[in-house]
C-alpha cells in the first residue's frame, strides 16, 4: 500500500469534498475508475491544517500516472465517476516509476496517455 498525504486549502461554501485518485487516468476519457476516494468536512480558506489522506494499492511495476481530483462531493457523476463541472474540480498528476531497482527506466520514455489502453470494464 502506497500512502498519500496531500494539503490543500479551499472554500467550500459549507459542501463537503471529496477527494478521488485515479490510476493511468486519460484527459477527456468518458469514465474513470477510481483506486481510493475520502470524503471531507466542508472548511475555509483560513483553515491551514487540511489534507487528504488516502491509501491505494500501487500496480506491481512500471510506469504509470497517478491523478488526485479534489471537488465538491456533488459534482461527481455517478455513472463517469469524474466530475460534471471541471471548473469547480482542481487536478494533480503524478508520474511514477514503480519498482525501478536498476534506476534505468526515464519518465520521458513512458507511455503518454494516448497510447495506454484506456477501456474500462
Amino acid at each position: 500500500m502506497v500512502s498519500m498525504n496531500v494539503p490543500f486549502r479551499s472554500e467550500d461554501a459549507n459542501i463537503p469534498l471529496r477527494a478521488r485518485m485515479y490510476l493511468d487516468l486519460v484527459p477527456g476519457l468518458a469514465r474513470g475508475l477510481p483506486q481510493a476516494e475520502q470524503d471531507l468536512s466542508p472548511g475555509v480558506l483560513q483553515d491551514a491544517d487540511r489534507s487528504v489522506l488516502m491509501e491505494w494499492a500501487a500496480p506491481g511495476s512500471g510506469c504509470h500516472t497517478m491523478t488526485m481530483i479534489l471537488t465538491y462531493v456533488n459534482n461527481f457523476d455517478p455513472i463517469t465517476l469524474l466530475p460534471t463541472d471541471d471548473a469547480l474540480a482542481a487536478h494533480v498528476t503524478w508520474w511514477l516509476n514503480i519498482n525501478d531497482v536498476d534506476n534505468d527506466v526515464i519518465v520521458a520514455s513512458c507511455p503518454r496517455s494516448e497510447d495506454r489502453d484506456v477501456s474500462i470494464p
